[in-house]
């Protein structure tokens, strides 16, 4: 039985630390007083993909953020926008349904080894979360494409555990309406943007609507990172540039 509401509004309650969903965080900001309330509702990250000097380290790195606590994280990221025309490479351009099917071929051989799969993914927190990876993985089959099927796997050391690998869609900006919110849990989206200008504006206009703590950018050119500083900044998302290790989680 819940006894966070009863914790808050308890009289020798002096400061409620709250991160989770918009909707109970909203409670909290309402019903804390006289308490202290601190809230971290939302993190509706986002990736812009528009030119690297290696691809394939750009998506293996993508992959594995993705697939980290199975993007149970308020930093986990969730739309990646691609401009139409493909990415940028020292090779040439990389359309973007190629680079939608190599970064679904980098996710899944993550999530191949439930060993492996184990280690990174780990488990899903609630019933919830995969009732809406079903939710959207049908929504976006009828609207878009499924890059990536989900599926459950056997936990090596809890055959009973909850557990989903990821969920990867590819859509386009019209399909706002699916991914224009925190969606909690293994579930992200490839979105098609007419170029690399229409990515940063999609990308920024996800941080200041829904909140964005994490944003992260991939790009050669120097005067486009340069006006995507100044606008992550002013959407108010933290921005990683052309980071190809570790993500910072």
């Amino acid at each position: 039985a819940p006894i966070g509401k009863i914790l808050v509004q308890h009289p020798k309650t002096a400061i409620v630390d709250f991160t989770g969903s918009v909707a109970f965080g909203q409670w909290v900001e309402r019903n804390a007083y006289p308490a202290l309330a601190f809230t971290e509702t939302a993190g509706c990250n986002t990736v812009v993909l528009e030119s690297t000097d290696d691809l394939d380290a750009v998506l293996r790195s993508l992959a594995t953020t993705m697939c980290m606590f199975s993007a149970q994280m308020c930093t986990s990221p969730q739309n990646i926008y691609i401009p139409a025309d493909g990415v940028r490479t020292p090779s040439g351009l990389v359309p973007l349904d190629e680079v939608g099917r190599r970064l679904a071929a980098a996710v899944a051989t993550l999530a191949a080894a439930p060993k492996k799969a184990a280690m990174i993914l780990a488990t899903i927190q609630s019933a919830q979360t995969l009732g809406l990876v079903r939710q959207l993985r049908d929504d976006g089959a009828a609207r878009g494409t499924v890059l990536l099927e989900p599926s459950r796997y056997v936990h090596p050391d809890f055959p009973d555990a909850r557990t989903c690998t990821p969920l990867l869609l590819q859509v386009g900006t019209g399909e706002r309406d699916l991914y224009g919110a925190e969606r909690f849990g293994p579930i992200s989206f490839v979105i098609r943007c007419a170029d690399g200008a229409d990515a940063l504006a999609q990308a920024t206009r996800d941080v200041a609507e829904f909140g964005g703590l994490t944003a992260f950018l991939y790009s050669t050119d120097e005067a486009f990172i340069t006006r995507a500083e100044a606008d992550y900044a002013r959407a108010g998302a933290q921005l990683t540039i052309n980071l190809t290790g570790a993500m910072p989680l």
